[in-house]
């Protein structure tokens, strides 16, 4: 928090790993073939960044990047074979950080069941559906939802959608 206006650095970590990895497989277009250059120059730029995520954790920003990058290394034609490689890699890392991070299985068990913790885990995703819920078609109106003042944690970043939907309708 700079004050005037709050930065949170993960952001431009974004910008620049799809600057880098766009600069990276420009230049390297014709190499891509050679699972060194594909592979290689993938984790070469993900490696670092990917372990400073998973020791905040914010697994959110990681999965956005990760994404990006694998549609990146799609986008450059890198051979199908390397791309399952590294599916297989992210498959065992993926496993790993559930088995071993109590905080990473609360969120899969909650995106399977939102009903299996409601007053812990899955309270967010319980409280966003009841506001959806009492939008219903046509909402309650501009500035008339109740779910905001009390019950969504961060009304305005992670619940933006539900409160537009008890506002203004499903």
């Amino acid at each position: 928090d700079l004050g005037f206006v709050s930065f949170q650095p993960s952001e431009a970590l974004k910008i620049a790993l799809v600057i880098m990895l766009a600069s990276y497989f420009a230049s390297h277009r014709n190499e891509l073939s050679d699972p060194r250059y594909s592979v290689g120059g993938f984790l070469l730029f993900l490696t670092v960044p990917t372990a400073l995520l998973l020791l905040q954790p914010d697994h959110g920003t990681l999965g956005v990047m990760l994404i990006t990058s694998g549609v990146m290394l799609i986008a450059a034609n890198a051979p199908a074979k390397h791309i399952a490689i590294l599916v297989a890699t992210g498959i065992v890392v993926g496993a790993g950080a559930f088995f071993t991070q109590p905080y990473v299985q609360d969120r899969v068990m909650t995106f399977i069941n939102p009903e299996h913790d409601p007053k812990g885990s899955s309270y967010q995703v319980r409280q966003s559906l009841l506001a959806l819920g009492s939008g219903e078609i046509t909402g309650r109106g501009l500035g008339r939802g109740i779910q905001k003042f009390q019950y969504l944690p961060e009304p305005v970043g992670d619940s933006i959608f539900a409160v537009v939907g008890e506002e203004f309708g499903f």
